[in-house]
C-alpha cells in the first residue's frame, strides 16, 4: 500500500511546489485512513521533500542554461564580459592621459 500511496503523491508534486505542510498535511491523512503507518509516513515525507529539491534544482539548471542560450542568440554580453571591457577601457583612458600629459 505505501508504494501505491508514494506513487500518487510523488505524481502529485508536479513541479516540486508542495510546501512542506501541505505535503505533510497529506501524509497525515493517509496516516489517518489507515493507507500508511506513522513511519511510513515519515519516511515519505522525507522522500517527497528531497524529490522535490532535485526536481526543482534540475529545473534551476535547465533554466540557467536556457538564459545563457538566449543572451548568446541575443548576443548580450555576459557581466564577465562587461567587466573585462571596463578593464580594457580604464587602461586606455589611462594611456591616452599619459600621452596627454607628455605633450603639454
Amino acid at each position: 500500500m505505501l508504494e501505491i500511496s508514494r506513487k500518487l503523491l510523488l505524481a502529485g508534486i508536479g513541479a516540486a511546489v508542495l510546501t512542506k505542510e501541505r505535503i505533510e498535511g497529506i501524509v497525515r491523512e493517509l496516516i489517518k485512513q489507515g493507507e500508511i503507518s506513522k513511519e511510513e509516513g515519515i519516511k515519505l515525507v522525507k522522500e517527497v521533500l528531497q524529490k522535490g529539491e532535485e526536481m526543482q534544482k534540475t529545473l534551476e539548471a535547465k533554466i540557467e542554461v536556457g538564459i545563457n542560450k538566449a543572451m548568446e542568440r541575443l548576443n548580450i554580453p555576459t557581466r564577465k564580459e562587461i567587466q573585462e571591457l571596463r578593464e580594457k577601457l580604464e587602461k586606455l583612458i589611462k594611456k591616452v592621459e599619459e600621452i596627454t600629459k607628455k605633450k603639454k
